[in-house]
């Protein structure tokens, strides 16, 4: 499998579809803009995210092993096998956002949305600059009817 391309999981019936990040969103790909709560309009400055720090070579390669085993050709997903992975590309390096955020979907899937609004959050407090977790649990608030909270984790 190619490491340069990190792979994010996606479950099917999710408006997400498989995302991919190059290697250079964990250290260099286009910044989301931060504002103090003002339009950018309004003279407020505007400030990037933080840049991500660099992934070690270790946890790619765990990290590549997970996606291959969430996304087996031809087979059944292993979900242990994947989360097992992905936590070892957690232990080569703390700061691999997508790597929780994988945990993160597979526990969706699973249809434990507790368990995987835990992973997302951490893939955002982990992960500098990685705010994709926040998204997924605003997603799965306004899945659930809770609209106003839904609303706030967008503004987070």
């Amino acid at each position: 499998m190619n490491t340069s391309n990190l792979e994010l999981l996606s479950i099917p019936t999710f408006t997400i579809v498989l995302l991919t990040l190059s290697l250079a969103a964990c250290g260099g790909a286009p910044q989301q803009a931060k504002t103090d709560g003002m339009s950018a309009g309004s003279g407020s400055s505007v400030k990037a995210a933080p840049k991500p720090p660099p992934v070690k070579k270790e946890a790619r390669e765990y990290f590549a092993m997970g996606v291959k085993a969430f996304n087996p050709r031809g087979k059944e997903h292993d979900y242990s096998e994947a989360i097992g992975h992905f936590e070892d590309a957690i232990d080569e390096d703390a700061s691999f956002g997508a790597a929780y955020f994988n945990i993160g979907v597979i526990y969706e899937e699973q249809g434990d949305v507790k368990a995987a609004e835990k992973w997302y959050r951490l893939s955002a407090e982990k992960g500098p600059g990685f705010g994709d977790g926040i998204t997924n649990i605003g997603r799965l608030r306004y899945e659930q009817g809770k609209k106003n909270e839904a609303m706030s984790m967008y503004q987070e």
